[in-house]
């Protein structure tokens, strides 16, 4: 995607806020690997298997930015992201990098995984894994707003999206679900605050998170 014009009310930064450990051993379960970063703008997070992308993610908050076109924004936000690696009946030593970006500033990590191997290994279909969500959020009222909820995955998945009143978020004037998975808010007003939960789910289980929305003062 290509660059917008933005108006930001403070410097653009970039900095890791969770990270895995450098080195991990795997036995007879699955591992999660989890990553967190907070910038200005809003950074995305992408995973490398031995130095190859595992998977890209096609854009970043360039929604939001559309809409809020020629408004001065403060697009400060903490992503988050996960991934499960499989144990597997050999062993293995493999490298995964985590890879923070906001078109600003870009920062990775490496981990290094010792795969022991087990015969107990077990897998089967799952349910859905949220890869890059949004954490937090602070936007200036009257802007519109994107929540990252991403999921890479070759299930058929549902996502739905819930206000902090458990009530489920429709496609209308307010709010719109992207086909990505993220939540648009549009014109936020100081009542829009508080948690947004996104929820992943298909036929063999759900996976959630939640996101946390806090509108400035315009």
């Amino acid at each position: 995607m290509q660059y917008f014009l933005e108006h930001l009310t403070e410097i653009p930064y970039l900095h890791f806020t969770k990270t895995p450990r450098e080195i991990e051993t795997i036995t007879n379960e699955d591992l999660v690997l989890k990553c967190e970063a907070i910038g200005i703008p809003p950074p995305i997070i992408e995973w490398a298997y031995n130095g190859k992308l595992m998977y890209a993610v096609d854009e970043s908050n360039d929604v939001e930015k559309v809409y809020n076109a020629g408004l001065r924004t403060i697009q400060n936000g903490v992503t988050a992201s996960k991934i499960v690696i499989p144990c597997t009946s050999t062993k293995t030593v493999t490298q995964y990098k985590c890879l923070a970006n906001n078109q600003h500033y870009k920062l990775e990590t490496i981990t290094t995984i010792t795969n022991e191997g087990s015969t107990n290994c077990s897998h089967k279909l799952s349910s859905p894994v949220i890869n890059m969500w949004t954490d937090g959020r602070f936007e200036r009222s009257g802007a519109t707003v994107q929540l990252f909820c991403r999921i890479h995955d070759n299930l058929k998945s549902n996502i739905t999206w819930y206000n902090e009143a458990s009530v489920k978020l429709e496609n209308a004037k307010k709010y719109k679900i992207m086909k990505n998975g993220d939540l648009i808010i549009h014109d936020t007003v100081w009542e829009d605050m508080g948690v947004y939960t996104c929820v992943a789910s298909n036929e063999f289980g759900e996976d959630r998170i939640m996101a946390f929305f806090y509108p400035t003062q315009p």
